[in-house]
């Protein structure tokens, strides 16, 4: 599975409004762009929020590098 279909096909990521913008080897690029409902009663970006994008980013590398070694990709 490619962290494209992962991705895809993760409902929390969907809900949260985290999306992939790009992967490959050392680097990956996410964006969750903040509403009303990532703010705090203080109308900041709620710690969760920030560490729900950060959690889901970093999901991303070990997928993409278990992608790259699949039985499948090697010829």
């Amino acid at each position: 599975m490619t962290p494209q279909e992962f991705f895809m096909n993760d409902l929390f990521a969907k809900n949260a409004g985290v999306v992939l913008l790009e992967v490959r080897e050392g680097y990956s690029k996410t964006k969750m762009e903040i509403k009303a409902e990532h703010l705090n009663a203080g109308a900041r970006t709620q710690g969760g929020a920030i560490f729900t994008l950060a959690d889901l980013h970093l999901q991303l590398q070990p997928i993409h590098t278990e992608h790259l070694l699949s039985p499948s990709r090697r010829t």
